[in-house]
């Protein structure tokens, strides 16, 4: 070897061994960075509380000890919407974040609803320039509302996800009415949004979005569907499936399911991208990531954006939705409007016009639960 050689391959040398030392310093000072709390803030307070107070009425499925907790961040419940940290957090990290949650498990109980203390005592009124609205209590006793609809007759039906659908008359008294869909009530599913009819005092037609569940391969599977009845003698009765997302996942999340009518009496319908947005929200020959828009009865409006593609589903009126679990029409200009969030940001308040793709997950301002980005 000559003597240019033997410089050149010191040189060599000396550059991998600073740039590994650098690698090693860099490392070590990442995990003198990584504190239980700190990473549990920035990567888990999103979806569990700031103070872990979502674990207060959690039903521990995969077990709540050290070891249990560890399995669970390490490898993650993908269909239940729990992302995998095994390569993104180090052991000692992931043993350090059991360790915070098992302490913080030891007084958990001091957020318990049941114990918490009312805000106001009796009717709160709030006044602005459009109206005056009063806070007051309609029912209790329920186990996760998700929504519900005025009666004309000033009573309430609201929807229950564990399934249950009640009819809560004047005097703050529920009953549950029989004869609703079976529901997969895992993750997020179960019985959903629920909306009136615009002329329901003429039809009496109810309209409710659930989580259809099938059963393939040993498998449950399930969708957002929705269904329409009429109430009869405390049964839900003439019941008429008008809408069923297809294909059917085996994920627990993102069904979307808000429903609202516009003024001139289409049916519009959120469906989530089921937590797999690789797969649904770009596609229009899928149902999920989308927002549909159907006639009363089930039938395709002749002026959906998509109603003559062959390759597309037909009730699709918007895509690239990511779970849009706000619905609204503005009663004055009958605009419809949608609300879809995160992962972590990149929360949307969006016009809905037809045929828009709105852009999930091609452009996104957040990042996904584990820091990664999502786009470019």
């Amino acid at each position: 070897m000559n003597k240019i050689q033997k410089v050149a391959a010191l040189f060599i040398v000396v550059t991998v061994c600073f740039a590994f030392s650098q690698v090693k310093f860099s490392v070590n000072a990442r995990l003198a960075d990584q504190d239980p709390k700190k990473i549990y803030t920035e990567k888990c307070a999103s979806c569990h509380g700031e103070r872990v107070d979502a674990f207060v009425d959690r039903v521990w499925k995969h077990g709540n000890s050290k070891d249990d907790l560890i399995k669970s961040i390490t490898y993650g419940y993908e269909d239940f919407g729990m992302p995998i940290w095994g390569g993104i957090l180090t052991k000692k990290e992931i043993e350090g974040m059991a360790n915070l949650i098992t302490e913080s498990l030891k007084t958990v109980q001091q957020y318990d609803f049941a114990k918490a203390k009312p805000a106001f005592t009796g009717p709160a009124i709030f006044k602005s320039n459009g109206m005056t609205v009063t806070l007051d209590t309609v029912v209790t006793g329920l186990n996760s509302p998700w929504g519900f609809e005025q009666l004309p007759d000033g009573t309430y039906l609201i929807t229950d996800r564990s399934g249950v659908l009640y009819h809560v008359d004047k005097n703050k008294n529920k009953t549950a009415i029989t004869g609703t869909p079976a529901v997969l009530a895992e993750g997020q599913g179960g019985l959903l949004d629920i909306t009136l009819h615009p002329k329901f005092d003429q039809n009496g037609w109810i309209y409710i979005s659930y989580s259809k569940i099938k059963e393939e391969g040993g498998k449950k599977l399930g969708t957002t569907a929705v269904v329409r009845g009429r109430i009869k003698d405390g049964q839900f009765v003439d019941q008429q499936e008008v809408f069923e997302g297809l294909p059917y996942a085996s994920t627990r999340h993102h069904y979307g399911s808000r429903l609202v009518f516009d003024k001139k009496g289409y049916l519009f319908i959120s469906m989530g991208e089921r937590g797999q947005e690789k797969v649904f929200p770009q596609d229009i020959s899928t149902s999920p990531g989308k927002i549909h828009r159907i006639n009363d009865d089930g039938t395709i409006p002749a002026d959906n954006p998509f109603a003559k593609d062959a390759t597309a589903k037909a009730t699709i009126y918007t895509y690239g939705n990511r779970n849009p679990q706000g619905l609204t029409m503005d009663p004055v200009s009958g605009l419809i409007w949608e609300t879809e969030h995160g992962p972590r940001g990149g929360d949307e308040l969006n016009l809905i016009k037809p045929g828009v793709n709105y852009g999930w997950p091609v452009i996104s301002y957040g990042i996904n639960y584990d820091g990664k980005p999502i786009t470019p």
